[in-house]
């Protein structure tokens, strides 16, 4: 996604901007992969619903993200790479990880990919990189 979701509607649409979903993508991949960025935590941009990575953890989300998985399997997209809370480590999304929060952090990632892996007709993978600058 390019854009942070303002609703949820949004999110589970897989909306790239605010006037276009990952539909466009539908048919034209060949055998390349989709490869898209998803944020986490949107209830925090949406208005209401989980709003941290330990609301994720628990569960608070997982309708939304069913949504948003089953669209995408809906579409034959079923194959693609989320990039799950992208960019973290930054201070700019409010799905940040702050000093201390790395094991809700941990928790709230593990439980979204198994929300994920756990719908008929998935076969995501998931692209998670370490921030530049941390040890391996």
């Amino acid at each position: 996604m390019v854009e942070q979701p303002t609703s949820w509607a949004q999110f589970e649409n897989a909306n790239l901007t605010s006037t276009a979903d990952v539909s466009v993508w539908h048919g034209l991949l060949g055998r390349r992969q989709l490869a898209l960025g998803v944020p986490a935590c949107c209830g925090a941009s949406a208005g209401n619903g989980g709003r941290t990575w330990a609301d994720e953890a628990n569960g608070v989300n997982d309708a939304h993200w069913k949504a948003l998985g089953s669209r995408l399997i809906g579409l034959g997209l079923g194959g693609a790479l989320p990039r799950i809370g992208r960019e973290f480590n930054g201070n700019w999304y409010p799905w940040q990880v702050a000093e201390g929060g790395r094991r809700s952090y941990i928790a709230g990632y593990r439980h979204v990919v198994t929300v994920l892996r756990g719908l008929p007709g998935a076969a995501f993978q998931f692209c998670w990189s370490r921030p530049s600058g941390s040890a391996t």
